[in-house]
């Protein structure tokens, strides 16, 4: 006698996940950023294309 396989779990529609974002503003640039993190404003702030020019020197 053979075994019968089950069906898979019915699985329910993923329900989307937003996520809450914050603006901050480049330090170097003033290029406006959307962190998902919220960050002190005390603190100072860099963009990717200012850290990649900040690392090449």
């Amino acid at each position: 006698m053979a075994r019968r396989r089950r069906p898979p779990p019915r699985r329910s529609p993923k329900k989307r996940v937003y996520k809450r974002t914050f603006k901050a503003v480049c330090a170097s640039c003033g290029k406006e950023l959307m962190m998902e993190v919220a960050l002190p404003p005390e603190k100072d702030l860099i963009c990717l294309d200012c850290f990649r020019k900040s690392e090449e020197k």
